[in-house]
């Protein structure tokens, strides 16, 4: 689990293991009918392989988020499995590291990030063209989209984007990194934005959670982002992907107000016909993203930042209020004032192809 130190993770699982409410669901639930831990009942994990998978779903549910108060709920699931095992070895076990969690996760706020970027191998397969040959799934529609995408690549010199791309969706580069993966963009605009805050925020991926090959983990992160919020990052190019886009429609992430969304093109917007295909894709295969962004004019949605300077000022820009999204719950009045509060309206392809007006 990134960010959260190896050996005190697996001090965890070994403890909770030997907890008896760790029996099934219904013996765990009812553990957070308490005001402080009742909100966080609904997403328990409830589709799990065994007793270990039980426990990890859990911890990794519950360890970095937070209550209304500012309050890490992982130490205070603890102590409440403390009072319920007192006078055992469990209760000790968990006294001896409590104090450790506690200091791990004092004045940290985790905020999600999914990278929503086709791996090298997803990469190699839709830019070579092999996959148009070799999938059964795959429409005359999405060949033509592609054809005309990989033609105006090229003519930008483009052709060499599969080595944008790693075995780890966070490793991607965008074109006009300069060589910098996206998860080093994320962690260096962090680095300043902290400067300006008492709490620290660090980043959590669920990229590979997300496009996972297991239903019940999709469904699960799905839930997940929906309830506690997060940052969702998709590379214009692997929209393109017809297996990947797939997915990433089937997890409907993109119409939920707590879950900022900005779709990074290869080349500066300036470039008309490239982002006119990007566009053209995600108002069809897209809607509730394109909705968001063309329609609703939510300042959390952006369509086509293709440099490296407008993605950091739209990072900066929607850390503020995913950051309270993380910390709280907040009602739908509540998101809206935050959404209002955000100081720039959406700049990239918008822009460029309608001014104010829409398109």
């Amino acid at each position: 689990m990134e960010g959260f130190p190896p050996e005190l993770l697996d001090r965890c699982r070994t403890i909770l293991l030997d907890c008896p409410q760790f029996k099934s669901y219904e013996t765990l639930r009812p553990i957070f009918m308490i005001p402080d831990l009742m909100g966080f009942r609904h997403h328990l994990p409830d589709n799990y392989t065994s007793r270990g998978d039980f426990v990890n779903q859990t911890i990794d549910y519950l360890w970095w988020r937070h209550t209304a108060k500012q309050i890490p709920v992982f130490p205070l699931f603890l102590k409440r499995i403390q009072i319920l095992n007192k006078n055992t070895d469990l209760y000790t076990k968990i006294a001896e590291i409590l104090p450790k969690i506690e200091q791990e996760l004092s004045g940290k706020v985790f905020v999600a990030f999914v990278i929503a970027a086709m791996n090298d191998s997803e990469a190699k397969d839709l830019l070579t063209g092999e996959l148009f040959d070799t999938s059964p799934n795959v429409t005359i529609a999405d060949q033509e989209r592609f054809n005309a995408l990989k033609e105006i690549l090229g003519s930008n010199d483009l052709k060499n984007l599969i080595t944008h791309y790693d075995k780890d969706r966070e490793c991607w580069k965008p074109p006009s990194s300069s060589n910098i993966s996206i998860s080093q963009l994320i962690s260096t605009t962090l680095e300043n934005f902290n400067q300006r805050r008492s709490q620290h925020i660090e980043p959590i991926f669920f990229s590979d959670d997300l496009f996972s090959e297991d239903h019940s983990v999709r469904r699960r992160t799905c839930s997940l982002l929906r309830d506690s919020g997060g940052i969702l990052v998709i590379d214009a190019v692997s929209i393109f992907h017809p297996e990947f886009a797939r997915k990433l429609m089937q997890a409907e992430v993109g119409s939920h107000k707590r879950i900022a969304i900005v779709v990074v093109t290869p080349v500066n917007p300036q470039y008309y016909s490239i982002n006119q295909v990007i566009t053209e894709i995600i108002e069809t295969q897209m809607v509730s993203v394109f909705d968001r962004f063309d329609e609703e004019l939510d300042r959390l949605c952006e369509v086509g930042i293709g440099n490296i300077r407008g993605l950091r000022r739209w990072f900066f820009s929607v850390l503020e209020t995913t950051t309270s999204v993380a910390i709280e719950k907040p009602s739908p009045i509540r998101l809206q004032q935050m959404q209002d509060s955000q100081p720039n309206s959406p700049q990239g392809i918008y822009q460029i192809f309608a001014g104010t007006g829409g398109l």
